[in-house]
């Protein structure tokens, strides 16, 4: 790995590079990737690795079962992106299998 000398931490977190930091899971000397760039300690690079996460049929299996047992959804909206994106799938199901649908905006501090 190739990697400049004036970065000395994860890029993710504060482990330091190069300073013999013991990684807690396995007891050894803690190595580190790089990847897009970016320096990761070998805890964040497994942590952000995408094959921590389901496949998105899982995710759409789960979703189906809980509309189909549930005619009432309560829904906290904050008028933020991720919140628009999931009130605007959570609409679309939500009539497709006659549930009803109850959002609030988030007041803003």
């Amino acid at each position: 790995m190739t990697t400049s000398k004036i970065k000395k931490f994860c890029d993710h977190c504060v482990n330091p590079f190069g300073l013999g930091a013991i990684n807690p899971s396995n007891g050894k000397t803690l190595q580190f990737v790089e990847r897009g760039g970016r320096l990761l300690c070998e805890i964040c690079a497994d942590f952000l690795s995408p094959l921590r996460f389901p496949d998105r049929k899982y995710f759409d299996r789960e979703f189906d079962e809980y509309l189909k047992g549930h005619n009432k959804v309560i829904f906290a909206y904050s008028g933020g992106l991720d919140s628009t994106v999931v009130l605007a799938l959570l609409s679309k199901e939500c009539k497709k299998e006659g549930s009803s649908l109850n959002h609030s905006q988030l007041k803003q501090a």
